[in-house]
């Protein structure tokens, strides 16, 4: 957990969930070091701000953004939900812009715990509005997503999908390139560098990197929850990543390097 002085650190894109009559959990934009994060907290009564929870999650080099209506719910507050857009290009223009973002959805104990954290998108740009917790233990989250590659025109479409209560995405989906993910790779394109990102769930993992001919051209453990590997001594091309771990991890797909 963080000592910070909030709540006065968390601004904008509110929300919140009572617990009771006097105590409430709230998450909203949190800026540590004028970072944009998702700052979310449990104040025991709404007067007096001593002995509150905090807890924030994000990353320095991105914009991580709360759910701009709401992204905080639970229907038993020993499993909560926190949603937001993460790689948002422009906190205060997030609006249809030709750059890959995700859905993120947390999920917390009661004390801010985060057991997990996953990923939805990053074939489109995704903007997340609201999340709602339902009676099966799972949660709805929706937004807009920006087909930016494959339209021309600047349209936005409408997205819904449901989780089940550990954030897997359950029915049938309009969108199936719309995928969940525990791992996510950027900037894809890129250049000198691989940007990875873990799930808090997989503390470590095995980076694998293989040409388009399939022969393994690096491999490397990672230890921490942020990775940057240099791979600036790679030839231009297209690149297939793999990420596993004994935690259940197992990610693949495409890398393009300019």
């Amino acid at each position: 957990m963080e000592e910070q002085i909030v709540p006065e650190s968390i601004t904008a894109n509110f929300g919140v969930k009572w617990d009771s009559d006097i105590s409430f959990y709230l998450m909203g934009d949190y800026l540590p070091d004028n970072d944009h994060n998702i700052g979310f907290l449990r104040q025991p009564h709404y007067f007096d701000t001593t002995g509150y929870l905090f807890n924030s999650w994000g990353r320095a080099d991105t914009v991580d953004f709360p759910a701009f209506t709401n992204g905080i719910d639970f229907r038993n507050k020993d499993s909560i939900f926190i949603g937001g857009t993460h790689n948002m290009p422009y906190a205060l223009d997030p609006g249809q812009q030709p750059v890959p973002t995700w859905f993120v959805v947390l999920q917390t104990d009661s004390l801010l715990n985060v057991r997990w954290e996953r990923f939805y998108g990053g074939d489109a740009n995704y903007l997340m509005t609201n999340l709602i917790a339902t009676r099966d233990g799972g949660c709805l989250e929706a937004g807009t997503r920006y087909d930016y590659m494959n339209n021309p025109e600047q349209q936005t479409d409408i997205i819904v999908l449901k989780l089940n209560s550990e954030g897997l995405l359950v029915g049938d989906h309009e969108l199936p390139e719309t995928r969940m993910s525990e791992a996510i790779v950027y900037p894809n394109p890129g250049t000198d560098a691989l940007q990875i990102r873990l799930a808090v769930q997989h503390p470590t993992a095995l980076l694998e990197l293989f040409d388009a001919n399939g022969r393994l051209v690096l491999s490397q453990q990672l230890h921490q929850k942020e990775s940057r590997i240099a791979v600036n001594q790679l030839p231009s091309g297209t690149y297939i990543y793999k990420l596993s771990a004994d935690t259940g991890l197992l990610e693949s797909g495409k890398w393009v390097k300019m």
